[in-house]
């Protein structure tokens, strides 16, 4: 597929190559944020090497390459111009246009993507939730990575496999288990039974969170409790039949609310794994290693590894009494996940506080051969909070998923009502949906993974700014310029209609899309969907500048069909934009 940006990056290197006899990396070549080229080149390495100063290898490699590309008619590269040590490098705007246009009506709803990593299959584990109370904003932050990374990587080529490991075993499950039996009686037509959703009117998993939160109460009243959950655990071990009887009831309730919450931001998985599956594989997998001498047993029972060689110092991977942590079931798991799909790589979207123990777990796969030739990448990514004071959940800590998605809703709801009086109520909540869902994965996505978020509700729904309103009420307006096109039988031209000259905003248009397939491989590259989220905003800012600095429907016939042209490929290229978010267009906001 036609990469716009690529193409005009290798002549340039052609052109230094065939023009001066200098290789140049494409690493050292940039876009200029000025207006006098379109990419610079510093010559500070240049100068090292020949001994001569940068200025006076800028100004004889300017000269030349302009006398290159005189023989050279063909070439994307216009001229070349000099300021001190930087070579100014200008395209041959009719040129690239041409090329730019046609690679992006051509290629329509897959434009931007490539084969990079074709033949290649990646695992990717993401939300990963416990069955004891809703998902929360850590977990969207976690979906919207997740979901937006596996969009990047398919858009490289790459065969992505979605999948989620349930955590719905352990003491934290029987803490919520322990409190409803204790605490979950009431009477309904005049007899005793126990509360379930319908009866609470509460999604399951909400139901399940109430419960375990009343636990954490109780238990700080009566810390005996913290023994009867033990107990409850031993039975769970145990395969006592009442109690996992119960474990199944409160885990379906919850993993249903979770599915619904999860359906709503619009993600989803081609393998879902639960715990109580594969954990005692795990230990199998470490009583098996310990035989073999891979990892040793302590004198108290207790069996570890020494990763002291790859800094990580020794490893508890079974407990004294016979239970297993983290990463025993984490063994498992990658074994599962290797022998169902065998990938190339797998990548798990884990938040930052877990990095020791996922060097610590990729370290014991490849001591263990279980992971011997695959790619194993932990994607950290940073907190997210709330403004104080805001949103406190049932704990008083954290933000349920369900609350904040019903606030951001309400808010969108609230300005389409102001703005369109006459709506009717089923197409403004449908729409303030979209609206919400926007803000909240844009604000979640445009962040460096290596960067907290201070989530503000009412800043994410806003329609100017960095914000995923920001970025539909652009395409809403591309979508309104068409309709009154269609409004006034103005129609769009079967043939490019390309102008002599193309305004400065123009051309900002055009090299924005054509740098969509390199955003795209950049982005996947580095496991960051902040790079496309940026990339959305600045095309959909250029967009809304010339807008208002162009006419469009107004300006002369050939004008007006060459503008609209350029808009129907820029409303395209952001639209893609959105989709590697998962965020959906609106026609109208």
């Amino acid at each position: 597929m036609t990469n716009p940006h690529a193409e005009s990056i290798q002549e340039i290197v052609r052109a230094f190559k065939e023009g001066t006899k200098l290789e140049i990396a494409p690493t050292d070549i940039v876009m200029s944020e000025h207006n006098h080229g379109d990419f610079a080149v510093a010559c500070f390495k240049f100068a090292r090497n020949s001994g001569r100063a940068a200025e006076a290898v800028a100004e004889a490699t300017a000269i030349a390459i302009n006398e290159w590309l005189e023989h050279n008619a063909n070439s994307l590269l216009q001229k070349l111009t000099i300021a001190g040590p930087y070579i100014n490098i200008t395209l041959n705007q009719k040129k690239f246009t041409e090329l730019a246009m046609k690679a992006v009506t051509d290629a329509g709803s897959v434009y931007g993507c490539s084969n990079f990593g074709q033949g290649k299959r990646v695992v990717l584990e993401y939300v990963s939730p416990n069955t004891n109370k809703p998902l929360h904003l850590g977990h969207l932050r976690n979906a919207a990575l997740g979901w937006s990374v596996a969009k990047l990587l398919e858009a490289s080529g790459y065969e992505v496999i979605k999948t989620s490991i349930v955590n719905d075993r352990g003491i934290h499950i029987m803490k919520s288990m322990l409190a409803y039996q204790k605490w979950s009686e009431l009477w309904t037509d005049k007899k005793l039974t126990h509360e379930t959703p319908s009866r609470a009117k509460m999604k399951g998993d909400a139901l399940v969170g109430k419960y375990y939160v009343l636990y954490k109460i109780k238990a700080d009243e009566n810390p005996a409790l913290e023994e009867e959950s033990r107990e409850l655990l031993r039975k769970w071990e145990a395969h006592d039949q009442e109690t996992r009887t119960l474990w199944k009831k409160m885990n379906d309730w919850a993993t249903k609310g979770h599915e619904e919450t999860l359906k709503r931001f619009g993600v989803s998985f081609d393998k879902l794994y639960f715990e109580s599956d594969i954990y005692e594989e795990g230990r199998a997998i470490v009583e098996a290693e310990a035989a073999a001498g891979k990892a040793q047993k302590n004198s108290d029972g207790a069996i570890s590894i020494d990763l002291t060689p790859e800094g990580l110092g020794p490893k508890i991977l079974l407990r004294a009494d016979g239970t297993s942590v983290y990463i025993t079931q984490d063994l498992a798991l990658a074994r599962h996940r290797i022998n169902d799909f065998h990938p190339t790589k797998i990548v798990y979207v884990v938040a930052q506080e877990q990095d020791y123990q996922f060097r610590a777990l990729f370290a014991v796969l490849k001591r263990f051969g279980i992971a011997q030739d695959i790619e194993l990448k932990h994607l950290s990514y940073h907190w997210v909070f709330l403004p104080e004071g805001r949103m406190k959940s049932r704990e008083g800590k954290v933000v349920e998923a369900d609350d904040l998605l019903d606030e951001l809703s309400e808010l969108a709801l609230k300005e389409i009502k102001t703005r369109h009086a006459k709506i009717s109520q089923t197409v403004a909540k449908k729409r303030a949906e979209i609206i919400a869902l926007a803000a909240a994965k844009y604000y979640l996505l445009k962040s460096r993974l290596d960067s907290d978020i201070n989530f503000d509700p009412k800043q994410s729904i806003a329609l100017t700014g960095r914000t995923g309103p920001y970025l539909l009420y652009t395409y809403a307006r591309v979508s309104s310029i068409f309709n009154k096109a269609k409004e006034e039988k103005i129609e769009l031209g079967t043939e490019m209609t390309l102008p002599v000259n193309v305004s400065l905003l123009e051309w900002q248009i055009i090299k924005l899309a054509a740098k969509l397939p390199a955003v795209i491989e950049e982005a996947a590259a580095a496991y960051d969907p902040s790079i496309i989220a940026d990339f959305g905003y600045n095309l959909a800012k250029t967009i809304n500048d010339f807008y208002e600095a162009e006419p469009v429907l107004k300006a002369e016939p050939n004008v007006r069909a060459w503008r609209l042209e350029l808009l129907q490929a820029a409303q395209l290229v952001l639209k893609r934009s959105l989709e590697l978010m998962g965020i959906e267009g609106l026609e109208e906001m």
